[in-house]
């Protein structure tokens, strides 16, 4: 019984976080981001990313716009931007949200949303036809506890084009994220 306790009371502060709601970090959706998101052309795109910051979100709502604007190279771009940690995916992930714009109910942007899914949508393709960046991806999910279900369907979408190189990739991995890439072989039941 005090196990019990013991367990409830340190797991209670993780998913009391885990249920807060989120604290824009962006003030606006007519913001640096938000432009880049709903960039039009290659050419305002370019010229949009050069007045903006070089954090981990401009870097991946640009590369999944150059994508989706069909700039030539984009596999390339969007493999340089992969997240290098947890905690870029989690501001990644945070960047959808803003305080005032074309906001959601629950204050996330509709063009950053677009962009995050197609940045990862996108990734998931480049990653596919470069499989060396398989061993980096697959340790991206346990980065986030988050997105640990959106990046499990992305790798089970790889795995299911190009399974050899998938399972070789397994094996570069060091333990702790080894589990994870063979459980995400198939998408989880709360994908999609």
């Amino acid at each position: 019984m005090k196990k019990r306790i013991l367990v409830c009371l340190l797991f209670l502060p993780m998913m009391l976080a885990a249920q807060q709601r989120r604290t824009p970090m962006r003030e606006s959706t007519d913001d640096s981001l938000g432009k880049l998101a709903r960039a039009a052309t290659l050419k305002e795109l370019s010229e949009l990313r050069a007045q903006s910051p070089n954090d981990v979100a401009h870097r991946a709502v640009h590369a999944a716009m150059y994508f989706k604007l069909k700039g030539e190279g984009s596999d390339f771009v969007l493999l340089q931007t992969l997240p290098k940690n947890g905690q870029e995916m989690e501001d990644l992930s945070e960047a959808q949200y803003a305080k005032e714009g074309d906001l959601l109910f629950d204050g996330r942007d509709n063009a950053a949303i677009d962009a995050y899914f197609g940045y990862y949508e996108a990734v998931t393709q480049a990653v596919a036809r470069h499989p060396q960046y398989l061993p980096h991806f697959l340790r991206l999910i346990n980065g986030s506890y988050d997105e640990y279900v959106n990046m499990c369907a992305w790798a089970s979408e790889i795995y299911e084009k190009i399974p050899k190189e998938y399972m070789k990739a397994v094996g570069k991995l060091g333990r702790q994220y080894r589990d994870d890439a063979l459980y995400c072989r198939v998408a989880p039941p709360a994908a999609g």
